[in-house]
């Protein structure tokens, strides 16, 4: 899209004349680019100016419309963007978009590990499960797992999600655990004893259901099985991210209080506070949590602060299921902003390409390459 069919889209919009989905993703879709302004983002600030200019707008929004240009070109299948470097030379970068083999975005979906070994694959088409002496979906239809129904017997259950799936689940005190992709929750088909005890690997969000006598307890795992923290609360929202890929366990307090113990170090935490443990360190420490953004994959987002390149492919490889790898010198911009999680793979590279990435994609692999 040459800066010509940049102007002419938002003429269009500005006079009513976009398409339905056109004008639909342009208003509800948010923003993401790069921190700073090359030289061609400053050529389009300038048509964004203009723009206001004419629609009566008097206080200018902080998003970017290359986020939105880059959009337009992904509903109307305008694979090729131009875009300036800081050396001011026009390069004309190459499409990441291909319509025939779109990468869908994730969707619902979890394997339900019995204590015996045997698994089962839960229904696609539904949001959640209960846990009491049977298993049942949202809409009452149950899950026949053979001897959990017997009050007197407690089984140990494991709910797996897979790249690419997320999953909802009540426990039998009434807690609800939200999984994100590419992550794991062992806890019993009942709970019994002093405290209620789960494991996560990956991330969860937590609504833990009021009960003073028996605090809960989750024990984040890394990928060897092996005890890196737990969280103690009586009843309270949290969400716990352990993947790990800034080598961090990030326990981010949404309401109530809880306390966070590692390796012998131990913080509690008031609403929007944020504990962050570093196992190769040995530091368990406190910050300031922006909730909005830690919580947004809860909403369907993406959201990003200032995140390198590889923090933002991680994610994607988690919510698309793609491998992916890099090849010569990485861009060192870092990218900010909120986006849905409804976009194809190529719709949201599209973003990020037109932010100063680059990429090519092979089948389910995307490779970022240099310059």
């Amino acid at each position: 899209m040459d800066k010509q069919d940049f102007q002419d889209l938002l003429d269009r919009y500005a006079a009513g004349q976009a398409g339905a989905e056109e004008s639909r993703q342009l208003e509800n879709w948010t923003t993401f680019g790069r921190h700073g302004e090359t030289p061609g983002e400053k050529v389009i600030m300038r048509h964004m100016e203009s723009l206001d200019q004419r629609l009566g707008i008097k206080t200018r929004s902080r998003k970017l419309w290359p986020t939105i240009a880059a959009i337009a070109a992904s509903v109307i299948l305008v694979l090729t963007i131009l875009f300036y470097h800081d050396t001011k030379k026009p390069v004309q970068t190459t499409t990441v978009h291909n319509s025939q083999n779109p990468i869908l975005p994730g969707k619902s979906g979890a394997t339900l590990t019995l204590a015996t070994g045997s698994t089962i694959a839960l229904d696609g088409t539904k949001k959640s499960l209960s846990v009491g002496e049977r298993l049942r979906y949202e809409d009452g239809s149950s899950v026949q797992v053979e001897n959990l129904q017997n009050p007197q017997s407690i089984h140990q259950l494991t709910v797996a999600t897979a790249k690419g799936q997320l999953y909802a689940f009540i426990l039998s005190d009434g807690t609800k655990v939200f999984l994100n992709a590419s992550s794991s929750l062992v806890f019993p088909s009942r709970f019994s004893g002093k405290d209620r005890r789960v494991q996560i690997t990956g991330e969860a969000y937590f609504e833990v259901a009021k009960d003073k006598a028996h605090p809960f307890v989750v024990q984040t795992m890394d990928q060897s099985g092996k005890g890196l923290q737990s969280v103690e609360v009586l009843g309270t929202h949290f969400n716990i991210n352990a993947y790990g890929d800034n080598g961090q366990i990030r326990t981010t307090l949404a309401e109530g209080s809880v306390k966070v113990t590692a390796s012998g170090h131990e913080l509690i935490l008031k609403p929007e506070q944020q504990a962050i443990y570093n196992p190769a360190r040995d530091r368990l420490v406190p910050k300031p949590a922006d909730l909005s953004g830690v919580l947004a994959w809860r909403s369907g987002k993406f959201a990003f602060s200032g995140a390198r390149i590889d923090e933002v492919m991680s994610e994607l490889s988690r919510w698309y299921d793609v491998e992916v790898s890099y090849e010569g010198k990485i861009p060192g911009s870092t990218f900010s902003g909120t986006i849905s999680k409804d976009l194809t793979a190529q719709e949201m590279l599209e973003l990020i390409h037109f932010a100063g990435a680059r990429f090519r994609i092979e089948g389910r692999k995307i490779v970022v390459t240099g310059s």
